[in-house]
């Protein structure tokens, strides 16, 4: 058992150490004005991936009129199980930025550069508030119920609430 904690102990600090060194590196990339291939031309170290266009959620191959199943967070190329907050860090960057973010599973810290958004960003918000509640509604769900518990501990905080038995939980809590 102590070796089990041990190596998981061992990933939690390294992921710390690998994001460090990734921000460390777009710094430097940033303040060069290159892109990432420039940057890394003479670098055999360093791997730079052309991801090529994606989008953040995908149907797959279904039209999303004929979707049974909400939307998924969509593979990005080159990049080990993306996730959400890859996603997230992406998009959040505008074109020509660099940024860092990491895969799902914390594995693997990425550099990554923004290209180019198409279509851009203010005709993505007009679709999307035209767009059906429900079609994006599922995809949320993690998120509305992470919102609900930080409010709620909030609310205890703040009113100074002290269980003098263990609280009872529901399902979304265990």
């Amino acid at each position: 058992m102590r070796d089990e904690v041990l190596e998981a102990w061992k990933r939690v600090e390294a992921r710390s150490l690998a994001s460090t060194a990734a921000e460390e590196l777009a710094k430097k990339v940033r303040e060069s004005g290159k892109t990432l291939e420039e940057f890394f031309a003479d670098d055999q170290q360093q791997e730079v991936i052309h991801a090529g266009p994606f989008t953040w959620m995908t149907f797959g191959d279904i039209p999303p009129s004929l979707a049974r199943e909400p939307p998924r967070v969509s593979e990005v190329e080159g990049v080990d199980g993306a996730g959400s907050q890859f996603m997230r860090d992406v998009f959040a960057l505008a074109e020509g930025e660099t940024g860092t973010t990491m895969n799902q599973a914390g594995t693997f810290a990425y550099v990554v550069r923004m290209e180019s958004l198409a279509p851009p960003q203010n005709i993505l918000w007009e679709g999307f508030l035209v767009d059906d509640f429900q079609t994006y509604f599922p995809v949320s769900i993690a998120d509305l119920q992470q919102m609900q518990r930080t409010w709620m501990k909030g609310i205890e905080e703040a009113a100074g609430l002290q269980w003098k038995r263990e609280p009872q939980r529901s399902r979304d809590n265990d």
